[in-house]
């Protein structure tokens, strides 16, 4: 018996840089082409100013305030934990799910679901931290060259 391979082709724009499509589900970027706006059927909608994405289709993304910034603390019915860091410090990544009553298991889509938030999550702080390092670097450089 032969065993039969799926192959489902990814596609990005003619820089390489963006996907744009999954095999035959496109995903549609806003009008500066940095955010996604749309993955196939599912729309992708952000806060007013456009930095947080507040719901992926229909599953509403909550976030916590804690004293000047803010984490999530929900990806629809799903609760994210978090444990105190070092010195008493709220930690910024989530521990633990705490999934609703009735619910043992998370599904393969809610699991998919939560990867994606949390991973979008995640790179979009280390650009941040990486933009702050490299611009505290550039202070700290003298203008000319050492000899």
């Amino acid at each position: 018996m032969e065993d039969r391979v799926t192959r489902i082709e990814l596609r990005y724009d003619r820089l390489g840089g963006r996907l744009q499509w999954i095999g035959d589900t496109e995903i549609h970027y806003d009008k500066l082409g940095s955010r996604p706006k749309r993955v196939g059927d599912i729309e992708l909608r952000y806060d007013q100013w456009g930095n947080r994405r507040n719901w992926v289709g229909d599953v509403e993304l909550h976030y916590e305030r804690r004293r000047l910034r803010s984490r999530l603390g929900w990806i629809g019915d799903l609760e994210l934990g978090y444990e105190t860091g070092t010195r008493g410090w709220f930690d910024d990544r989530p521990k633990f799910i705490i999934l609703p009553d009735g619910q043992s298991r998370l599904t393969a889509e809610k699991l998919l679901l939560v990867f994606f938030v949390l991973y979008v999550k995640h790179r979009r702080e280390e650009e941040e931290r990486r933009r702050r390092n490299d611009s505290s670097e550039s202070w700290a450089k003298p203008p000319w060259p050492s000899t």
